[in-house]
């Protein structure tokens, strides 16, 4: 894009990472403009290196840039589980940059409901009564719902009934089924029912 290069001068360790987040700085400026806002999301934070949130943070703290809108996403943490991306946040939040955190809570009843009515095109109405199962078994864990989701719908508890071009369910024997709170014991249970071959690359892998 921007032709052959010269060779960069071999520099020593401190000096070769200032002058990559000063380029990295200037790489960015690029694309964040007024009339051209950015936002960056960088997911799953509690699993970032120290110098990747270094390099973040040289980002953010960047007086002389703007129009940059950074997102980051974490689980909940414990300090001594995630002591880099603690001190991230504590450093952030001592500096001029507005951090603002939002704490995702469990999907209610009314959550699940809309989602069941987009995903089967039904009414609330109809809805409504397997929402309030699924809430009750997934303690309105996202995650956990839509995986719960999936499994009713591998094992024909929740099925598109041909005859009457609409989704249907058994809320009797869905609110029998005796599943775990465990969100790991539903993929454990997927992967059990993969071939032989696929379970032993997963092991080795």
């Amino acid at each position: 894009i921007i032709g052959k290069q010269e060779p960069v001068p071999e520099l020593g360790a401190s000096e070769t990472t200032n002058r990559f987040n000063r380029i990295f700085l200037e790489f960015i400026r690029v694309f964040a403009s007024k009339n051209h806002p950015l936002i960056l999301v960088f997911d799953d934070l509690e699993y970032a290196d120290s110098a990747s949130l270094h390099l973040l943070e040289t980002l953010l703290s960047d007086e002389s840039g703007g129009y940059l809108l950074v997102i980051g996403t974490f689980t909940d943490i414990q300090a001594e589980e995630c002591l880099p991306l603690v001190e991230f946040i504590r450093s952030m939040e001592n500096t001029l940059v507005e951090v603002r955190k939002i704490v995702l809570q469990s999907l209610s009843v009314d959550d699940v409901t809309d989602l069941f009515t987009d995903m089967m095109v039904c009414s609330r109405v109809n809805a409504q009564p397997l929402a309030r199962v699924i809430c009750e078994k997934t303690a309105g864990n996202p995650f956990f719902t839509i995986a719960f989701i999936r499994m009713l719908y591998r094992n024909s508890f929740l099925f598109f009934d041909t005859s009457s071009g609409t989704w249907s369910w058994d809320l009797g024997k869905i609110g029998e089924l005796g599943i775990t709170d465990n969100v790991i014991a539903l993929h454990v249970e997927k992967i059990e029912k993969l071939p032989a071959q696929s379970r032993e690359v997963l092991r080795i892998a």
